[in-house]
C-alpha cells in the first residue's frame, strides 16, 4: 500500500513566494563591496612586490627548479615544506619559465591564493547573512589584519597559501559542520603539505573535534576525515622517510627549537662558532688561520646550507648552543606572547574580534559557546593551539596568520548567532545594522593604513632591485664562465643577505669564508689578501663575492691558474 503523503499549509502571511524570490536578484551590499577592495589590495601588493624575493624563497626556488629538471632526490628534504615549490616548478614545466623568471610566478600564486581567500569569505558571508548579519564585513576585515597588517603576499613563501586552507578548513568547520568529511580530511592534509611544522597542531585537531561532534554521527566523520588526512600525509612522509632511512615527519620542529630556543650558532656559516665537516682552517701567517665552507653539492642549490638546512645539520661536528635556563625560555615566551597578541593581532582583535562581541552581545552568549556554538568553540581553539604552537618557538606575522584568522573567524561565528527567540530577534536585528557595516568599513581602513606604506615601500623595494640586480648582471656579462653548468662563486662574508642577489645572478655559492674569517682576511695586506684569494679559489670557481651584513656586493674577478 502506498504511503500517503501529508502537506502542510502555511499561512498566507508567512508563506515563501519560491518564483519571486527565484527572480529576485541579489543585492549588491557591503560585505560584496569589501570584498572587492580586499580584493584589489591584495592583487596591488602581487604586482609591486613581484620582484621582491627573501632567503626563504631563494630554497623554495631551488627546489622548483629540481622539479623541473625531474631530481626527486634533491626536492625530497625534511625542512622546507613541498606544495608550494611543487606547483611553482609545475607551472615552470607547464609555461618554460625557469631561474628567476619564477619569481613573479611566485607572486602570482600567492595573489590567486590571497584572492580565492577572499572569495571564500566573500561566499560565506553572503550565505550566512541571514542566520549571522555582520559576519562578512568583520571576517573579511580580520582577513585583511591578520598578519599584522596586510596578508603578506611579497614574501616568496607558502604563508598565503596557507591562510587560504585555513579560511577554508574555517568554513568546512563552521557552515558546514564537517559533514563534508572527505574535503575536510584533505584540507588537514593540504594543511601538512603547505607546511609540514603543522602536524603537531592536526594531532591535537583530533581530539578537540571530538569532543565538539554533537552525535556520533559527527565523531565518525572526524574519524573519516582523519584517515584522509593521515593519507594524504603519507605522501610526503613515506619519501622523506625512505630519504632519511627511518620514519620521520620532518625536521623543521628539531631545527627550529635548536636554533631558537638553544640559540645553536649551527644554522648558517654566517654566525657558526662550531666546527662543521664543511669546514677547513688555512693558515694566513703569524700561526694564524682562516675558516673555509666548501659546499660539494653547491650545482643543485643557490647556497647549499639553507637550500637543505637538514643536509647541514648532519655535518655538524659540536654545536655551541647551550639549554636556556627556566627565566629566560619563560622571558622568552612572554616576549613571543607579546609580540603575537599585544603587537601583530592587535589591529584584526581591535576591529573584528572586539567589535563582533560588543556589537553581538546578549543574555547567554557565553553559554551558547558549550552548546549551540561549541563548533565555534572549536575552531577559535584550534587557532590558539597554532598560534601557542608558534609562541613556544619562534613567531613571524606570515607564520601565525592562518591561525590568527581561525581565532578571528570562530570568535565572529559565535558572536553573531542570531538568538532564536523572537523577542531578542527583533530587537537584535534592528540595532546594530549600520554600526556593523561601519565597523567592517573601519577593518578596511584600518587596513588601507599598513597599506599605503607598504605600498610605497614595495614601489621603491623594485626600483631598487631592478639597479642592483641590473648592475650585477653586467658584471657577471663581462665575466668568461664555463660553458656548461651553473657560474660558481665564493662568497668572502655573510651569504644569507646576497642570496637574492645570487638568485637573480644565475650563481650558486661554492665556497664561503664565513664573516668571522672574512674579518681577518680583510686585515691582512691587499697583496697578502690576494694571495690567500687565489690559492684557495683558483681554477674552484670564476667570481669571488666580497659582502656585508647590509647586502652589498663587491665581485672581483678570480684570476685563472
Amino acid at each position: 500500500m502506498a504511503k500517503r503523503r501529508t502537506t502542510t499549509t502555511l499561512p498566507a502571511a508567512t508563506a515563501p513566494k519560491p518564483a519571486a524570490i527565484a527572480a529576485r536578484p541579489a543585492r549588491f551590499g557591503a560585505v560584496d563591496i569589501l570584498a572587492l577592495v580586499a580584493a584589489l589590495l591584495c592583487l596591488a601588493v602581487g604586482y609591486l612586490s613581484r620582484l621582491a624575493l627573501n632567503p626563504d624563497g631563494v630554497s623554495y626556488l631551488d627546489l622548483a627548479t629540481a622539479i623541473q629538471r625531474g631530481d626527486w632526490l634533491h626536492f625530497v628534504q625534511g625542512y622546507w615544506s613541498p606544495l608550494f615549490p611543487l606547483v611553482t616548478g609545475l607551472i615552470g614545466v607547464a609555461t618554460g619559465a625557469s631561474g628567476s623568471e619564477l619569481v613573479p610566478v611566485t607572486h602570482a600564486i600567492n595573489a590567486v591564493a590571497a584572492v580565492a581567500g577572499v572569495f571564500v569569505l566573500w561566499r560565506w558571508g553572503r550565505a550566512a547573512a541571514p542566520a549571522r548579519p555582520g559576519f562578512g564585513q568583520l571576517a573579511i576585515a580580520a582577513f585583511l589584519l591578520c598578519s599584522a597588517g596586510l596578508p603578506r603576499v611579497e614574501a616568496v613563501t607558502p604563508d598565503i597559501l596557507s591562510l587560504l586552507v585555513a579560511i577554508w578548513l574555517s568554513r568546512e568547520l563552521l557552515m558546514r559542520d564537517g559533514e563534508r568529511w572527505l574535503l575536510t580530511g584533505v584540507l588537514f592534509g593540504v594543511a601538512f603539505l603547505v607546511k609540514t611544522s603543522a602536524w603537531p597542531w592536526l594531532l591535537i585537531a583530533v581530539p578537540l573535534r571530538l569532543w565538539g561532534a554533537p552525535d556520533a554521527l559527527a565523531r565518525r566523520r572526524v574519524w573519516w576525515s582523519t584517515a584522509t588526512c593521515a593519507l594524504v600525509m603519507l605522501g610526503w612522509i613515506v619519501p622523506m622517510s625512505v630519504k632519511a632511512g627511518r620514519p620521520t615527519l620532518g625536521s623543521s620542529g628539531r631545527l627550529n627549537y635548536s636554533w631558537y630556543i638553544d640559540a645553536n650558532s649551527s644554522r648558517l656559516p654566517d654566525g657558526d662558532n662550531g666546527v662543521n665537516t664543511a669546514y677547513r682552517d688555512v693558515p694566513v701567517g703569524n700561526g694564524q688561520h682562516i675558516t673555509v665552507a666548501t659546499f660539494d653539492d653547491a650545482a643543485r642549490w643557490t647556497y647549499q646550507p639553507w637550500g637543505d638546512p637538514t643536509a647541514w645539520s648532519e655535518k655538524v661536528v659540536s654545536d655551541v648552543g647551550r639549554a636556556p635556563t627556566t627565566a629566560e625560555l619563560l622571558g622568552y615566551w612572554l616576549r613571543m606572547f607579546g609580540r603575537v597578541f599585544g603587537l601583530w593581532l592587535l589591529p584584526m582583535m581591535l576591529t573584528a574580534m572586539v567589535p563582533a562581541y560588543l556589537l553581538h552581545r546578549r543574555p547567554g552568549i557565553w553559554r551558547d559557546l558549550m552548546t549551540t556554538q561549541r563548533d565555534a568553540l572549536v575552531v577559535a581553539v584550534l587557532g590558539l593551539a597554532g598560534l601557542f604552537q608558534f609562541v613556544a618557538i619562534h613567531a613571524e606575522p606570515r607564520l601565525i596568520a592562518p591561525y590568527g584568522i581561525m581565532l578571528a573567524l570562530g570568535t565572529i561565528w559565535w558572536c553573531t548567532a542570531v538568538p532564536p527567540d523572537p523577542a531578542p530577534s527583533r530587537g537584535f536585528s534592528r540595532g546594530p545594522t549600520a554600526l556593523r557595516h561601519l565597523l567592517g568599513w573601519v577593518g578596511i581602513a584600518t587596513a588601507l593604513a599598513f597599506a599605503v606604506p607598504k605600498f610605497i615601500d614595495g614601489v621603491a623595494s623594485t626600483a631598487r632591485l631592478l639597479e642592483t640586480t641590473s648592475r650585477l648582471d653586467a658584471l657577471r656579462q663581462r665575466l668568461t664562465f664555463a660553458e656548461s653548468g651553473t657560474p660558481q662563486i665564493a662568497v668572502v662574508g655573510p651569504a644569507a643577505p646576497v642570496l637574492s642577489a645570487a638568485y637573480w645572478t644565475g650563481v650558486h655559492v661554492a665556497m664561503q669564508i664565513p664573516p668571522r674569517s672574512a674579518e681577518l682576511l680583510n686585515s691582512l695586506p691587499t697583496d697578502q689578501q690576494a694571495a690567500v684569494l687565489a690559492s684557495l679559489f683558483s681554477g674552484r670557481v670564476q667570481v669571488i663575492w666580497k659582502t656585508s651584513a647590509d647586502g652589498g656586493v663587491q665581485m672581483l674577478m678570480v684570476p685563472k691558474p
